[in-house]
């Protein structure tokens, strides 16, 4: 497969090309569209601060039982993931909020309803988007959050090249790494940023350390790496570099 130009989220990709051998006459990366129409967005919603955003992985249509091995492996890393967030919020009265996954009205009910329950009455503000109306709301939703908490979401690895401090959760099954096909974002990712293990006592541990370090401590760990998978430039927004050779 040879493509002419390609325009990458990152570095990370050129990698997954050369074993896919795909050829691109010029690989270019520029970061993600959305994130930069969120970053220069003229009039963005507010949303209040808050400690815990964690973004979802439910699929409210989709029954656990009909799901494949590796979507309910997603499914069920992404629950314990959510109880963990959930647990550590209730220890320290931290606020936490939800950015949904569906995107039509009865599914995003639905899915609510699944998240407040795994909560157990513990408060959480749920974030719905839809692709016109609200597309940029989940950004500006984790933009306004202390900590996100995620499994492999690209939302996360986006905002992770914002310097926003960010806890990957998937490698918390290496096997689900491999058989979602995404050790490639994975390979290199600083220990402070990611899971290796499902107890919540290691949860804990991860979220105390993202909470203590400075910001500029946590630039200096994650840069590198969070621009070789997300060459973002928040001065210059990927549109306008778009625009700019059109």
């Amino acid at each position: 497969v040879s493509l002419p130009h390609y325009l990458a989220l990152g570095q990370r990709e050129s990698k997954i090309f050369d074993v896919c051998q795909v050829n691109c006459a010029r690989y270019e990366p520029i970061g993600s569209l959305k994130l930069g129409y969120a970053l220069s967005d003229p009039s963005p919603p507010v949303f209040c601060p808050i400690d815990l955003c964690f973004i979802s992985d439910h699929r409210a249509g989709q029954s656990f039982a009909a799901a494949s091995a590796l979507e309910q492996a997603i499914a069920s890393n992404s629950d314990q993931l959510f109880t963990h967030s959930v647990t550590y919020a209730r220890k320290n009265k931290s606020t936490l909020r939800v950015i949904g996954k569906a995107r039509e009205p009865h599914w995003q009910r639905m899915e609510n309803q699944h998240y407040q329950k795994l909560a157990s009455n513990y408060p959480v503000e749920y974030i719905s988007t839809d692709k016109v109306d609200s597309s940029l709301s989940m950004y500006h939703a984790v933009f306004a959050s202390s900590i996100v908490i995620n499994n492999a979401s690209t939302l996360g690895f986006e905002v992770l090249a914002t310097k926003k401090k960010v806890l990957f959760g998937a490698a918390m099954n290496p096997d689900m790494v491999e058989h979602w096909g995404i050790s490639e974002y994975f390979f290199g990712i600083p220990q402070i940023i990611r899971l290796s293990a499902t107890h919540f006592s290691h949860f804990e541990e991860k979220l105390d350390a993202l909470d203590k370090i400075s910001a500029k401590e946590y630039a200096d760990l994650v840069d590198g790496f969070a621009l070789d998978v997300i060459a973002q430039d928040t001065n210059y927004p990927s549109h306008l570099r778009i625009h700019s050779k059109i």
